[in-house]
């Protein structure tokens, strides 16, 4: 079903998060391309 953009609470599209570190250990990837939406009155 199609969503009107007006309907939505929440959305992400392709979401990544990496944390870095300063001490050349290896990078952890929390999140890879993550897409979620949250219509009104959902939560």
């Amino acid at each position: 079903m199609p969503t009107r953009p007006d309907d939505l609470a929440v959305q992400t599209i392709e979401l990544t998060k990496v944390f870095r570190d300063f001490w050349r250990r290896p990078k952890v990837r929390a999140l890879d391309k993550l897409s979620l939406e949250v219509r009104r009155g959902e939560v």
